[in-house]
This record gives C-alpha cells, sequence and structure tokens, in this order.
C-alpha cells in the first residue's frame, strides 16, 4: 500500500515534469481561474494536422495560435532568418513588391492572463504574450486576445 506521503511526492514530481515539459513544447496550460469562474480555452488551440489561425490586412498577414506557439513559420520569416527564426505565438509578416518583413509578436513563455474589466469579472478575460520583435528599439511587440 502506498502512503499519502509518497503520493504527494509523486504528484510533485509529476507537476515539476510537465512544467518542464511545456515551455519545451511551445504550449501552455489554455485555462484560467479567477475566484468561481473558469475559463477553458483549450478547445482553440491549433495541434496539427490544423492550420493557425490568419488574418490578412492589405499587404500584412498575421499568423497566430491559442495558448501556443503556431504549428507553421510563415515564410516571410524563415526567408528573412533562415535556420534562426523564432518560435512564437504570432507573427506579422509583410510581402510586397519584393520586400518581406517577419516580426514576433510575443513570446509563448510570457504569458500573462488576466480580467478584461476588473469590476466585472463576468465579462471575460485576455491572455498577453509579450517580448516580440521591439517596434522603436525599446518596446517589444505583443499580442493580446480578450475573450
Amino acid at each position: 500500500m502506498i502512503d499519502r506521503g509518497t503520493c504527494v511526492r509523486a504528484a510533485a514530481l509529476l507537476s515539476a515534469l510537465f512544467a518542464s515539459c511545456e515551455g519545451q513544447s511551445g504550449e501552455h496550460s489554455c485555462s484560467w481561474q479567477y475566484n468561481d469562474l473558469h475559463w477553458d480555452l483549450s478547445p482553440l488551440v491549433k495541434h496539427k494536422p490544423s492550420r493557425d489561425y490568419k488574418v490578412d490586412r492589405s499587404n500584412w498577414e498575421f499568423d497566430m495560435n491559442v495558448c501556443a506557439n503556431t504549428l507553421r513559420i510563415p515564410p516571410a520569416c524563415t526567408h528573412q532568418f533562415g535556420d534562426k527564426v523564432q518560435r512564437a505565438p504570432g507573427y506579422q509578416t509583410f510581402t510586397h513588391d519584393g520586400e518581406i518583413a517577419c516580426y514576433y509578436m510575443g513570446n509563448v513563455n510570457t504569458r500573462e492572463w488576466g480580467l478584461l474589466d476588473e469590476g466585472r469579472p463576468e465579462e471575460g478575460l485576455k491572455l498577453t504574450y509579450k517580448a516580440g520583435t521591439s517596434c522603436d528599439g525599446r518596446t517589444g511587440r505583443s499580442m493580446e486576445y480578450h475573450f
């Protein structure tokens, strides 16, 4: 028979193992709780063979995933950075008349959960990623989802 102490130590070990794998896989827990409210956004995470979320605006494209890095790296990023391209939860790319640009829209390990309105938590939550490509030499790009 296994005693309670052994179970607690095993649970702690498994928790640490999953936490260390979380950063390596580029995916993190996709649920958040505030007091008695709980949000589970796991159904929104894209996994292969699905495609990333994509938004087109003029000559700009945004490739994104929720709670994980994108499934694919946009060709503009591979062209610009080669094998040094970084994995990210989102990319902003520009391709027009031979000009190509790729910007990282945050880092999956910088995730921050929060409420849209702290005075009315039932209004929903936000998920923010920071530490993307610099915009002005000081400020890194970020991306924020509102649910």
